[in-house]
């Protein structure tokens, strides 16, 4: 679904960085209010890039600086070096825009959840020990990890995502595997409408009443980007293979 909106106003930087524009926006399908939004040029969601571009050209007034901070500010983002998967990252990220503009909620949940699967992937090959032959016997189809299920699994029991990460991809999970083999399923069905609104809200920590499919788009996204993060620190903390110079007889 593209979301839609018909005004914004009170445009101001989020930080010094000047990287996102905190608004006010007016989404149709919330028509009696408005809505808090940070603007963000790399939103896995067009309107936001959109509405950024349109706040920074100051089509809605200019843009106030941002109010001084009173904790420690986060880390810029430009200051973060971005891991090796990030290219593949930004290229998906296209193709579900894509998905999320014009195909079916059965094509998002699939596209989606195809990516978190593969992220998975990279982060436990990238934190094992290296060894190309058995690492495609490990993660085939009938290997130990060539389940999106033992994947996710395998990833929290070596430390490597988080309880409550894992937890948010079972859930995600559950819903492909319906749509994965169902007909006629929607995000809008009562069985997965109340599960979209709790993923996007435990991932993007709002509550506001957007509808199942940008909720679950998004918390996918948010999941995404930590996952990128988690492959990151895998690689960085991977495993060295065991040398014992003794022989076996001697150990």
């Amino acid at each position: 679904m593209h979301i839609t909106y018909s005004s914004v106003r009170d445009p101001r930087w989020v930080s010094e960085a000047k990287k996102q524009i905190h608004c006010l926006v007016r989404f149709d399908h919330i028509p009696d209010e408005e809505v808090p939004f940070v603007a963000d040029p790399n939103d896995v969601e067009p309107h936001g890039r959109e509405i950024f571009a349109k706040c920074a050209a100051g089509e809605f007034g200019p843009v106030a600086e941002c109010m001084p901070a009173v904790n420690d500010p986060l880390p810029d983002p430009d200051d973060i070096q971005k891991p090796d998967a990030w290219p593949d990252v930004e290229k998906f990220l296209q193709d579900a825009n894509a998905e999320n503009a014009n195909g079916t909620d059965r094509g998002c949940v699939l596209v989606w959840t195809s990516m978190i699967d593969e992220l998975l992937r990279r982060i436990i090959e990238a934190f094992l020990v290296p060894d190309t032959k058995r690492s495609s016997e490990f993660f085939g189809h009938n290997g130990p990890a060539g389940s999106f299920s033992a994947r996710s699994k395998i990833a929290y029991f070596l430390g490597l995502i988080a309880e409550d990460e894992l937890r948010i991809i079972d859930k995600l999970r559950d819903i492909r595997n319906d749509f994965a083999h169902q007909y006629g399923v929607s995000l809008a069905d009562s069985s997965y409408a109340g599960r979209c609104a709790y993923v996007y809200k435990t991932m993007c920590g709002e509550g506001v009443r957007f509808p199942p499919r940008w909720q679950f788009t998004s918390a996918c996204g948010s999941l995404v980007t930590i996952l990128v993060r988690r492959y990151d620190h895998a690689r960085r903390t991977r495993l060295e293979p065991l040398i014992d110079d003794l022989p076996l007889h001697q150990r």
